[in-house]
C-alpha cells in the first residue's frame, strides 16, 4: 500500500489499518503520487461503517497550522478533514510509535465520529 516516502501519511496508514481491523472503518484507500486523488488534495479515502466515504489530508503537526489549513482549503474547499499528524522524536523506538499512532486513531476517530 505505500507509496513515496511520507513518514506523517505512512503513520496515518498505520493506525488506519489498526482502525478497519478493530472494526472502526470498513477499509480505505491511500493516493499514489500525482494519481487523481493526490491532485485533489485526497491523502486518504475512508471507507465508514455506514456506508459512506469521508476524505482526508494529512499534514505535518510541525509549523504554522493555521496557514496550512488556510492554504489547503484554498486549494481544495471540498476536502474540509485535514488530519495533523507528529512523527515521534525516535521514529525507531516502538513505545513511541504506538504512542503516535495511538494519538492519530484517536484523532481519526474524532473525525469520523459524527458519520457513526
Amino acid at each position: 500500500m505505500a507509496k513515496q516516502a511520507n513518514p506523517w501519511e505512512d503513520l496515518a496508514e498505520e493506525a488506519l489499518v489498526e482502525l478497519v481491523a478493530e472494526g472502526a472503518l470498513k477499509g480505505f484507500l491511500r493516493n499514489r503520487q500525482s494519481d487523481w486523488l493526490d491532485c485533489e488534495g485526497i491523502d486518504f479515502l475512508l471507507f465508514l461503517n455506514n456506508g459512506s466515504s469521508l476524505t482526508i489530508q494529512v499534514k505535518s503537526a510541525h509549523g504554522n497550522l493555521k496557514h496550512k489549513i488556510k492554504e489547503h482549503l484554498r486549494k481544495h474547499p471540498f476536502v474540509r478533514s485535514i488530519l495533523f499528524v507528529l512523527l515521534p522524536e525516535q521514529p525507531e523506538n516502538s513505545v513511541e510509535r504506538q504512542k503516535a499512532i495511538a494519538l492519530v486513531k484517536k484523532d481519526i476517530s474524532r473525525l469520523i465520529a459524527p458519520y457513526r
